[in-house]
This record gives C-alpha cells, structure tokens and sequence, in this order.
C-alpha cells in the first residue's frame, strides 16, 4: 500500500469491519480533534466575555453562527454581518461559523486570507467587479485539471468552477499556484482557538428514484462526516480510496478551490460557456481533458433528478467501500452537490446535540419572498432526523431581527433568525429582494453592489447588537446550564 500523504495512524478495519480504529470512524462521537479544540474555544470565549461584561457571571452559552447560500449575495451579504458582529465582540464568543454554497466562499476565504473581515471586503472588489467569467487565469485551471488526471482522479465541472471562485475570492500572488492552497492547509486552526470553528456543508444525493434522496456531509478542518453513512473520514482523505476501511490508494489532499466548487456548486451551470474559452487556449494533454469535459456535458447522465440542472458533478470515493455492515458498502463512489439542492440553511452541524450549542444565529440571504420556507424547510429536516429545534413564530420572521426560544433542559437551542428583508434604518427601505444585481446567477458585483449588499446586512446585525447580547445574558442565569 503506498501512503503519499499520512496522518498519525488511526488504525485498522479488523476483517472488513468497522471499528473505532478505522480510518473510517463513526459519528457518534466527534473527533478527538474538534472535541479538544472546541474546548480551547470555550475557554477563549469565557476570557472574551469576562473582558467585555462588567462583574461577568456565569458561563458564556455556546453559540453557532449559520449562513445560507445564495451565490454572490450570501457570500457579500454573510461578511457584512459577520464584520459588525466582530466589531461588537460577539465573533470571540462563537464557536461555530456553520456555511453552504456561497456564504463557504465567504468563510473559507476569509479565513485563507487572515485579514481583518473590513479589509477582505475590500480585498474582493475588484475580483467581483471583473465577475467570475472576467480575467480568468486559465494557465491556473489548467494546472488543477492537468493534476488530477495525472493522479487518476475523476474530473468535474466543479473544478473549473471552484477555479473560478478561488481566483476571485483566495489571497494569492499570481505566481503562487492556486492547487497548492489545500482543505487541510489552507487554514491552520490556532493553538489558542481564537478562530471559531468553520463547518462547510454539501449534500449526497444517494437516490435519485426519491424526493429524499439527499444526505447532509458536513466538513470540519479535522474531518468529513455524513450522518446518514454512520461514518467519517480525516478531511485529508477524502479523495483517496478506500477498501474495508483501509487507505488503498491515498491522493493528495483536496485543493480549497474544488472545495468551493463543490460547495457552491448549484450554478456551476453557468460556467459551461468558459469551455469553449479554455480550449481555445490548451493544447496536447490539456486539450485532450476540456474535451472530454465537453463531450461529458452533452452526453453523461448523472443521477437523472441533477441532469437537468448540472452535468458532470463531482465524484469521489465512497470511504464505506466494502466495509461489512456499512451504509452502501457497494458504492465505490459517492456524488457531492450544493445543500441548496434539499435545504438553504446549515443547521444540521449546529442541531447536533454532541456539539451542545445553546444560541444559533441564522443569517438567511435566501432570495425569497417567503421568508419562513428555509426555516419550515429545516424544521422538518430536524424533525425526520431526531434533531431539536425550537418552536418558530412565523408572524414575525418578516422583521429584520426576530428571537425564537429555545429550551435549554431539552437540548433545544434558541434561534435568532436575520433574514434577508428591506430595512427602513438602511437606505431609505431599500429592498433587495427587487435590486437586479442581488440575483443569485449574477457573478459580477461592482464595488457600489459591494458595499449595498454588506451594508445591508452590516445594519441589521449592528442594529440587533442588544437583541444578541440580551439573549447571551438570559443564558448566564440558568443554573443548569453547562458548555462542554
């Protein structure tokens, strides 16, 4: 067997069976990494709390913070929010920033880039101004192609898309290689957990005959976990192949541009008119890849319920491969898509109850006039899966800020619920659910849009600041409460 790449040994499948020394874990308990870490970060938050609270008592509840999707528009609008929540000191007391499709760009980005959230906003003006199609780095699409077709890896539209976003949305010099900006690396999670705790979210869809077909994978830096698989696997793994829960042939670890491409893949659609561009500009054994991309855009059937709204998604292996009483020990191979596919909102990773989270801040830049569907459209989630969640009142989701408790005795986490409405303290009312450019296809933002978009949702948290810490202060008065 030969390891490229190896993580400190987690063991071995004893006759094909899974068992707690596996590569392949279960998700009954998280992973040693994120349970240490999360620790750390509750004690960052306590120190945190205790620096801004006059005679603090109590301790600080764990709080989650979930961003929806929406291309562009959740990616601008989730780091204007998440600029005036760390201003207000609310972002050292988070553990948890939980995104999907677009707002991962945000996360994942601004993470990359270790810049102050107000100079990252600035920093992708110009990118965003160009779009996503405008000053392309084909040489840089290329290289990511050229690479995995030498390591055997399949290809999808998501590469060159997740290409497409990294260029915009990565801090890198033109001359560094955009490839070498890795899932495992890109972020280096800090010793004194003063970062909150990314979790990126996709969707499996894993039967295409039903409409449940879609099963929720959550990503941590630590591991990729589906709860409808039973399993997990060390981030640095995924890709690599799998037999009876041993590493059969380990690849190097996922670029973060494909990982933005999967992520955000629900209108990778729109990049099928770059092909045509690319090929243009390859040739030999790069001609020969765009190629058989274009023939697979017009002839492949993927899952026929996706056929209609992406060709080619990506594809990597099944880590239940042949594992005896696995879920699908059969799939070599499992399909990854946009969350926005079953659900909008990233709740599943903070409903979790091993991750105790006692406050989630749902930012919903869905681009819907009914405000309650992603939120009745998680409820139901909660509800087929065992997770809790709390009673929502529907009369006041229209507002921009809106509380709805939770109970601590049960597990229940309170909601606080920032959807994506006009709001008469910012621009005179100015409603975004009418503005052309907030479209969730449109991938080009001039700097103007920019600052309209986040400021937008910059006011609304800002505004809300004493709704936020009122319910953080309603916590410390629970005896019961305990933040593991």
């Amino acid at each position: 067997m030969n390891i490229k790449f190896f993580l400190p040994s987690i063991g071995l499948c004893i006759n094909g069976h899974l068992n707690s020394l596996s590569y392949v874990t279960s998700v009954t308990a998280l992973s040693p990494e994120e349970i240490a870490y999360s620790a750390k970060r509750v004690e960052y938050a306590q120190a945190a709390w205790e620096k801004k609270i006059t005679n603090p008592i109590g301790r600080v509840p764990k709080i989650a913070v979930c961003i929806s999707g929406g291309g562009l528009r959740a990616m601008i609008g989730g780091l204007g929010f998440l600029q005036a929540f760390s201003q207000d000191g609310l972002l050292d007391l988070t553990s948890y920033l939980c995104g999907l499709s677009g707002s991962t760009w945000a996360i994942s980005g601004w993470l990359q880039s270790h810049k102050a959230l107000s100079d990252y906003i600035t920093f992708l003006k110009p990118g965003l101004n160009a779009g996503l199609l405008g000053n392309v780095d084909v040489d840089s699409i290329i290289k990511e192609l050229f690479k995995k077709f030498e390591n055997g890896q399949s290809i999808s539209l998501d590469d060159i898309w997740g290409s497409l976003i990294a260029q915009k949305v990565l801090d890198y010099p033109a001359m560094h290689d955009l490839t070498q900006i890795r899932i495992d690396t890109y972020c280096p999670m800090p010793a004194d957990s003063s970062l909150p705790l990314p979790i990126y979210n996709c969707v499996t869809p894993l039967d295409s005959m039903t409409d449940t077909c879609y099963r929720w994978v959550e990503w941590t830096p630590f591991d990729v976990r589906c709860p409808f698989l039973k399993t997990a696997i060390p981030v640095s793994y995924l890709g690599s192949t799998f037999n009876k829960g041993s590493v059969t042939l380990a690849t190097e670890p996922l670029s973060l541009s494909l990982c933005q491409g999967i992520w955000g893949s629900v209108i990778s659609a729109d990049i099928q008119d770059v092909i045509g561009a690319l090929i243009s500009n390859a040739s030999g054994y790069e001609q020969i890849i765009l190629d058989m991309i274009q023939q697979s855009l017009q002839t492949d059937v993927v899952l026929n319920d996706l056929t209609s709204v992406r060709a080619l998604p990506a594809q990597l292996p099944n880590w239940n491969y042949k594992i005896v009483d696995a879920v699908l020990p059969e799939k070599e191979s499992l399909t990854f898509v946009d969350c926005g596919m079953l659900c909008n909102l990233p709740l599943p990773p903070a409903l979790d109850p091993l991750r105790k989270i006692d406050i989630i801040i749902v930012v919903d830049l869905t681009m819907e006039t009914d405000t309650a569907s992603q939120l009745e459209c998680m409820q139901a989630y909660a509800l087929a899966n065992g997770l809790p969640f709390p009673h929502i009142n529907t009369k006041i989701l229209n507002n921009v800020c809106s509380v709805h408790p939770g109970d601590p005795g049960s597990g229940t986490p309170t909601i606080i619920y920032f959807p994506l409405v006009s709001n008469q303290n910012y621009q005179n009312g100015w409603d975004p659910l009418t503005a052309g450019f907030t479209n969730t296809f449109n991938i080009q933002y001039t700097p103007q849009q920019v600052d309209q978009m986040s400021g937008l949702m910059y006011a609304a948290c800002a505004q809300n600041s004493d709704t936020i810490w009122s319910v953080i202060k309603s916590y410390m008065s629970i005896p019961s409460l305990t933040v593991n």
